[in-house]
């Protein structure tokens, strides 16, 4: 009945082409699908895919590295609102040597460091995507 109902309602969000995905939500990544469309399963999606994210890739990292996704502002703080200290490009595999978890805004936010004297903080994940995934590779 739920996944009736959200059928339903999702069809009027994203369209009515979308409901034969959106009513087997246990294929996974088989189309990409609109962000309302996957916020409704609960799943955060890679940056710029249609795909949800692994579990492995969720929270705090494990594997001391991360691979970005997007290119990435590095600030002083980890806030959004902080200064700007550069941009990590996309496709880059950087070391971290913490993350903290704001349960308040769901996010995910890494102190990397470019070189010597480049360091600040990333945001690995929101409410609603991953811009960053667990490891290298």
């Amino acid at each position: 009945m739920r996944i009736a109902t959200t059928s339903i309602i999702l069809a009027a969000v994203i369209g009515s082409a979308a409901t034969a995905e959106i009513a087997a939500p246990h294929l996974k990544n088989t189309a990409p699908l609109q962000h309302e469309a996957q916020s409704a399963f609960g799943c955060k999606l890679y940056h710029g895919t249609g795909d949800c994210a692994l579990p492995e890739d969720l929270g705090k990292v494990r594997s001391g590295a991360l691979e970005t996704l997007a290119n990435l502002n590095l600030r002083f703080i980890p806030d959004s609102a902080s200064d700007k200290q550069g941009v990590v490009p996309r496709g880059l595999c950087i070391e971290t040597s913490m993350c903290t978890e704001s349960f308040l805004d769901k996010e995910v936010w890494c102190r990397v460091a470019l070189d010597a004297r480049t360091t600040g903080w990333v945001l690995k994940e929101d409410a609603n995507n991953v811009y960053a995934r667990d490891g290298c590779g």
